[in-house]
Parts: C-alpha cells; structure tokens; sequence
C-alpha cells in the first residue's frame, strides 16, 4: 500500500530515484523530503536532463535540491549550484562530475531540510520536461548541423542509454560517423 512506510521515517531523501513519491507517504513525513536532480530547474525537469542539455548545445548545467511534491521535479528550490559543460564532456563523464558535486553539497541541502528552510518557489519561465525516451529514437539525422552531430554522438554516451545509430552503426565519436557517410559515397 502506497500510504504506509513499512517503518518510521523523519526524511525522504531522493536521488535517481525514478518513481513519483505518493502525496500519501511525503504526509507521513509531514512534506519533508528532497530530491537531488541534475540541471538547474526549472529547465530540464524529467529524465536524460544532462543529455538533452548537450544535444541542446547549452553552456552549463548544474544541479538541484528541491522539495519533493506529487509533480515532476517542480518542487521549491532548496539549493542550486551551475556548472560549465566542456567541448569534451560527454554525457557518462558529465553526470558523473554534476552528481560528484552534487553530493558534496548533500550536507549543506540536508541542513536546510531539517531546519525548515521555506525554499523559493520555481519560475515558469523556462521550464522545460523531458520524458524518458531514447532522445531522437538514438538516431542521427543528417540534415543536422555538423556541431549538433558532434554534440549528440557526445550526448548519447551512457549507459544504458544505447549509442547513437547512422545507417544501423553505433556511433561513439564524430570521426566514425564521417567514415559510414564516406562509405555511402564510394
């Protein structure tokens, strides 16, 4: 049963966990709960934030503690820190460095839970929600820029995530795409 915790709870703390958390069982915590997600909210709520921020050709990311609500990621800001995204960065080497920084901050986010901090409420503007699909199916399209290429082969590695695909070929970097389009042209 979604309303009952099978032991007594002070705290919810989330992170990569992919499931909402009923309204039922952040009662029995009175509202006490916070989730650690890897952009800047409101932009890139949802999953595969990280690799939609590099296929989207942003400059930096970051990451977020909020409070838990019945929503996706709309909870009130309790802590949020910026980061660079480097040309090399993918998204495996990425989201390890965002959650690493991360949770060295889970002391200073956790302070603020247990001590009450209101947070500030999440603007609407430039919101934006991600489900949790293959981004463009894991396929290239060719009438793509040559830096939006560059940036989603970069994008699309991580596991479990699959490689990005042109022609039915995994691609892991730019230079083997251009080997499968020069192939096509022999």
């Amino acid at each position: 049963n979604d309303s009952e915790l099978p032991f007594k709870a002070d705290y919810i703390i989330s992170v990569y966990y992919k499931n909402i958390i009923n309204r039922n069982i952040l009662k029995k915590v009175n509202f006490k709960g916070m989730n650690l997600h890897p952009s800047i909210l409101p932009s890139y709520r949802g999953c595969s934030s990280l690799t939609w921020a590099i296929i989207n050709g942003e400059n930096e990311v970051g990451y977020t503690y909020h409070y838990l609500d019945e929503k996706i990621d709309t909870g009130k800001i309790i802590l949020q820190k910026k980061m660079p995204i480097f040309e090399y960065d993918t998204q495996l080497n990425l989201y390890q460095r965002v959650m690493s920084a991360g949770m060295s901050d889970f002391d200073n986010a956790f302070d603020k839970l247990i001590k009450n901090y209101k947070g500030d409420l999440q603007s609407q503007l430039n919101s934006s929600y991600y489900s949790r699909k293959t981004p463009e199916d894991g396929l290239i399209k060719m009438h793509w820029s040559k830096e939006k290429i560059k940036r989603y082969i970069r994008a699309m590695i991580n596991p479990p995530l699959p490689y990005a695909k042109f022609k039915n070929r995994e691609i892991k970097s730019y230079s083997e795409y251009l080997k499968v389009l020069d192939e096509d042209c022999d």
